[in-house]
């Protein structure tokens, strides 16, 4: 390319970051904004103290070939074969799970090296500029400050958040009001170890916990030998039913269900109550979304699929998008 298109990409998830490393690859300057702090977004990691944990997605798993490819190919990606049990405490059949260590968050974190990353901005408002011939996107933050002008912006938000920033092109509205999202209720503790040394999953049908995660049983996971670290998550019916719930209450409940689930008492060393109000969505039949007029698009997994891998197929197809329409337009100038 004889210029350098500058795309600001708003969120640092899955889908944002794999869609800001194939545009840097393909010689494109790339901007990311995100609300938060780091990088992941629902594939993000905390700390509870000297404790740490994968607060969102806790695994990758690999539905198509191409996708388990790509994963292999990453450089902190370890396959994982959790010894996992169902809550009838009857043996899963292992799966090949994929993490990223340390963390999570590692993945995302890298593959947005070499692009502007903005932590804790909120951008509130994006929309098309025209001064003759030359088009560009304008960002605002929450506040209405100017955050630049850009020849392309790529929202990879979840859907509720998604609309509120596609105004300009309203039929792209109407595609992410219809992908209705779920919310997530995830329980974080650190424990005693020596209470479920054979246990690193438990998933299946239960009232309460959708599953839970051992997450110091991870490959490459730091972690004391007097304790280990859980993640649990709570039902889709469940977390609704207690949506406004306070933290303090949904800690106590999901303690309880997980205490009886493993038929022992547990001492808890530190915890985290975390909310996900769009933990999964419904989704669309469309892989990507791409406005040439207004040079406003979005992707995501509400887009395609759904989950890790429908946020990363996603991001290519719409990496696709800007490398051809760019190219194009390159062309059209010389």
């Amino acid at each position: 390319m004889l210029f350098q298109p500058h795309i600001a990409v708003i969120g640092a998830g899955i889908s944002g970051s794999v869609l800001t490393s194939l545009l840097l690859s393909h010689g494109f300057r790339v901007s990311v904004f995100d609300k938060s702090r780091g990088t992941g977004g629902r594939a993000s990691s905390c700390r509870m103290g000297e404790y740490q944990a994968d607060l969102g997605v806790p695994y990758f798993e690999a539905l198509s070939g191409p996708f388990e490819k790509w994963l292999l190919s990453q450089p902190e990606i370890m396959g994982w074969q959790a010894k996992e049990y169902g809550f009838d405490k009857k043996v899963h059949i292992h799966k090949n799970h994929y993490v990223a260590t340390p963390k999570q968050s590692a993945l995302t974190r890298r593959l947005i090296q070499g692009a502007d990353f903005i932590p804790q901005q909120r951008v509130g408002y994006l929309w098309p500029e025209y001064n003759g011939s030359d088009k560009s996107v304008i960002l605002r933050n929450e506040h209405g400050k100017s955050l630049g002008l850009f020849d392309a912006a790529i929202v990879t938000t979840p859907a509720y958040q998604a609309a509120e920033l596609l105004e300009a092109v309203p039929r792209f509205v109407n595609k992410a009001n219809h992908a209705k999202p779920s919310m997530c209720w995830v329980h974080v503790i650190a424990i005693e170890s020596g209470i479920s040394d054979s246990i690193e999953l438990i998933s299946g049908q239960h009232a309460v916990i959708s599953r839970a995660i051992k997450d110091s049983a991870k490959p490459n996971r730091s972690h004391s030998v007097d304790s280990e670290v859980w993640v649990i998550e709570a039902t889709e019916d469940w977390s609704a039913s207690h949506c406004h719930s306070e933290p303090e209450a949904i800690a106590i409940e999901l303690q309880q269900a997980f205490s009886e689930v493993l038929n022992a008492e547990i001492t808890v060393l530190a915890e985290r109550t975390h909310r996900w109000l769009y933990a999964r969505h419904n989704t669309t039949e469309d892989e990507c979304l791409w406005d040439p007029d207004s040079s406003i698009g979005a992707c995501g997994d509400w887009l395609h699929r759904g989950g890790s891998e429908g946020a990363w197929a996603s991001a290519n197809q719409m990496a696709e998008c800007l490398i051809a329409h760019f190219r194009a337009q390159e062309a059209f100038a010389s």
